[in-house]
């Protein structure tokens, strides 16, 4: 295994010249943080002497790299304090760590086996290393175990005051004896907000009660960095009150090979897509979740079917992005529908579509005025409890006049407030 890295640290002196190709360069305190992407990072307590906190390990990752920061805290720095050793060990398993055979206690941990690390004479506040994932093997896997070690002290005209063995707060080796610990960076994931998803169907004819259809949209995406790796969503039928026959669709704007599975809980039938598991696609990510024509439009007809989707994005497809997510593509809408779109297709009216981007001008049902609502709905809660049939959403939820003709803040969650 090659071992190119490269080492940030701050202070005055090295005790070694640096045994591999790297760079290195000083910085001061935050600054010896590396530029990664700060969405992906986890921060956790430099304890030394087992429970005196001192600091504060930082690990970031991108697509290529990891990188972990040693950072003493601003207190430990006015006390005097400063790193003087550092041991580091990264791999996917926890045998990858140098470890004692151990008993029935557990294993201990050999910091002097670590294969990064340095000593530092005169003491750094802090220290970083980077490793390149595709040296350490490590380019398609998601948990990285993490051992960081150091020795922190305080130290005065060369007479030494304190000195510590420290480490980057996790979960122990052993139960007893030897505290040592690793670290278990998971990678990082974002929620799509649940939420409701209410339709208009008909440009030319709207009692805008956005129940037309709905359900609820809720979802996980996990990226390694700043690379997409998996999807997972599911859709829940809520409600069908009109007599248009429509394809419910969810996109997802993607690029590259990836597989799915598409799980439903009843029988596809009419428009909408098989489920099936292992599914290879490509590109753009489009499928039929519901055709409205299985349900009859009855108010007491209680709707819940459930369609759960699993993309995985294919061994080396790194095209899927963090930064991918733009503006969002309204005002009252997160940037997550830059690249997701629920869109409607009505079949009784020669396939017209309603996507997030569409709105149209209020008119009589709603109240009077200059101002645009949107076609799509999106309540950020699920199981919110829409507007009757012909009931206009400003009779229960007034406020949604006052946001959409203003735009303003304050009456941003309408639907919640008196």
């Amino acid at each position: 295994m090659k071992n190119r890295w490269r080492i940030v640290w701050s202070g005055t002196a090295l005790l070694a010249v640096l045994a591999f190709p790297g760079s290195v360069s000083a910085q001061n305190g935050q600054d010896c943080l590396p530029e990664l992407d700060p969405d992906c990072s986890a921060e956790v307590r430099l304890l030394a002497g087992q429970s005196m906190d001192v600091g504060s390990i930082v690990i970031q990752r991108s697509t290529d790299e990891v990188c972990v920061t040693y950072l003493l805290s601003e207190e430990s720095l006015v006390d005097g304090m400063l790193i003087y050793e550092t041991h580091l060990a990264i791999g996917d398993e926890l045998v990858d760590i140098a470890q004692t055979q151990g008993n029935k206690w557990g294993t201990n941990p050999i910091p002097g086996q670590f294969p990064y690390g340095e000593s530092f004479y005169e003491g750094v506040p802090c220290v970083s290393f980077c490793l390149l994932l595709s040296d350490l093997g490590l380019v398609d896997v998601e948990t990285l175990y993490i051992a960081a070690h150091a020795v922190v002290g305080i130290v005065d005209d060369s007479i030494e005051y304190m000195m510590e063995t420290a480490w980057g707060e996790g979960s122990r080796f052993n139960e007893r004896g030897n505290w040592g610990m690793y670290i278990m960076f998971e990678p990082c994931w974002f929620e799509i907000v649940p939420s409701y998803v209410g339709y208009e169907d008909n440009p030319s004819n709207c009692d805008f009660d956005y129940n037309d259809f709905g359900m609820d949209f809720m979802g996980v995406e996990t990226y390694v960095g700043d690379v997409l790796r998996t999807i997972e969503l599911q859709f829940c039928a809520r409600v069908n009150r009109a007599e248009n026959l429509h394809d419910i669709h969810i996109l997802r704007s993607l690029k590259g090979n990836y597989t799915y599975s598409l799980v439903r809980d009843h029988v596809a039938m009419g428009t909408e897509t098989v489920g099936g598991v292992d599914i290879p696609g490509s590109g753009d990510f489009d499928v039929v979740l519901f055709d409205t024509e299985r349900w009859p439009n009855d108010a007491s007809q209680v709707l819940d079917q459930i369609v759960t989707i699993t993309i995985t994005m294919d061994v080396g497809n790194d095209l899927n992005k963090l930064g991918d997510f733009g503006p969002a593509p309204r005002f009252d809408l997160s940037d997550r529908f830059s690249l997701y779109d629920p869109y409607m297709v009505n079949r009784s009216l020669g396939m017209i579509e309603s996507h997030m981007t569409n709105v149209r001008l209020a008119k009589p049902p709603l109240p009077a005025g200059i101002y645009e609502v949107p076609c799509v709905l999106v309540i950020p809660e699920c199981d919110w409890p829409h507007p009757d049939e012909a009931v206009t959403i400003t009779g229960p939820y007034p406020m949604f006049y006052d946001y959409y003709s203003t735009q303003l803040p304050a009456y941003k969650y309408w639907w919640d407030l008196p």
